[in-house]
């Protein structure tokens, strides 16, 4: 008998708690899934989205009925803000969906959702190098707005997010705390509190590190064997010819690194593969292309040895100075994205270039002599990118001739 009233007892208190959570976590909403009740000082801030970014944003670009989808990896994350001047009228509301660690896979994972969940008239979808040198995909995420429902035991009624739940009102007090805005744009406070305490220098120098070592660490190339097509290039015609089959007016562009990011790549002997994924991109894209009326796409490299991607970084130590453009030399500030929207959005001036099939030998070509001379004029900067390089696995590039760059790594891009 006791240990009947006893096992009762247990139940109740067990589904009070679960209750009890379940209230708790659905008033605060720690991811913004719910967007009930938000109050400044209390849950506005939403400090610990990003434990469950792709629910979380998919959740906003529902709420908010978004026209216009940005979709990518951190770099858009962020860089692009859905709250910019830039997005005419017509455009609005933008939600950004962009997924940090987010590959190929993702990319269309978030494709198919904005062009059939949130039906959005105009994708813009960021492209990242990186994500094209791996053998194999990861297994596609869940994109459907049913994967939401499917995760309220784990968001709504878990431990874990009654922790972020005490957190995030714990937060609000941080002006330096992370955030997911209502339109899903991570503003970086957090890494304005490293910067406060390290320097634009040490993020850097450590993002740079982990670049080297994945980019001379990586034997896998964006083509395969008798130059047949990757497993990521084949997944990216999909998106293309998705975007012409559902009428989505879509936005293509190669993202910005800094000249740092462009020097590893090239200092690693990929500089060749990077040129070679450009035009494999310019070929899908074209062949993708439909005469259908009213359709409209294009695509953007942004990806450029320019004044904007070659601003120097502060010195060691020094965490006074704010860079204007960078976060470290993979991520780019809202205000280097501002450019990136204003010439996309209005054909405007800036440092990107609109790829097409008569101009593409120009720009590269290009590029290699500002490679060349960028070497050229910062030995010291390239000194310290070979420290950070595995041993014996980067070369520094040592002219152009011809219009071919010299460096005794190329070979391995071309196998």
């Amino acid at each position: 008998m006791r240990s009947t009233q006893y096992l009762r007892t247990f139940a109740i208190l067990a589904g009070l708690f679960v209750l009890g959570a379940g209230g708790l976590n659905a008033v605060v909403d720690p991811y913004g899934l719910y967007g009930w009740v938000e109050l400044s000082g209390f849950n506005a801030k939403k400090a610990y989205a990003h434990n469950h970014t792709r629910l979380a944003k998919q959740a906003r670009a529902e709420r908010i009925g978004a026209k216009t989808v940005i979709i990518g990896n951190s770099r858009v994350d962020v860089g692009l803000d859905p709250s910019s001047s830039a997005w005419p009228q017509n455009d609005r509301p933008v939600i950004n969906l962009g997924v940090p660690g987010d590959g190929v896979e993702g990319l269309a994972a978030s494709f198919g959702y904005a062009a059939h969940s949130v039906r959005a008239d105009t994708v813009f979808v960021g492209l990242d190098f990186t994500d094209f040198l791996v053998q194999s995909m990861g297994p596609m995420p869940d994109a459907e707005p049913g994967q939401r429902w499917r995760m309220v035991p784990q968001t709504t009624f878990s431990t874990s997010a009654v922790l972020d739940s005490i957190q995030t009102v714990l937060a609000q007090s941080n002006r330096l705390s992370p955030a997911m805005t209502s339109n899903g744009f991570n503003p970086m406070m957090d890494h304005q509190a490293i910067v406060a305490q390290e320097g634009h220098f040490a993020l850097g120098h450590q993002k740079i590190a982990k670049n080297m070592a994945m980019l001379a660490g990586r034997a896998t190339s964006v083509l395969i064997v008798d130059g047949a097509l990757s497993e990521p290039l084949k997944m990216l015609a999909r998106i293309m010819e998705s975007a012409a089959k559902d009428d989505v007016q879509t936005v293509f562009f190669i993202y910005p690194l800094h000249a740092q990011f462009l020097q590893s790549i090239a200092l690693s002997g990929r500089w060749i593969e990077y040129e070679e994924w450009k035009r494999q991109v310019l070929s899908l894209w074209l062949s993708s292309k439909t005469t259908a009326p009213g359709w409209q796409t294009a695509l953007w490299d942004f990806g450029v040895l320019t004044n904007a991607t070659e601003e120097a970084f502060p010195q060691p130590g020094d965490t006074r100075t704010q860079m204007q453009w960078w976060w470290e030399p993979g991520h780019f500030k809202a205000a280097l994205g501002e450019q990136l929207l204003v010439q996309m959005l209005n054909q405007g001036e800036g440092f990107g270039v609109r790829l097409s099939s008569t101009g593409i030998e120009t720009l590269l070509e290009h590029q290699r002599i500002r490679l060349a001379d960028y070497t050229a004029r910062h030995p010291a900067i390239i000194a310290n990118l070979l420290a950070l390089c595995p041993p014996n696995a980067c070369t520094p590039v040592t002219g152009v001739a011809d219009g071919v760059i010299t460096h005794p790594l190329a070979a391995r891009a071309r196998s």
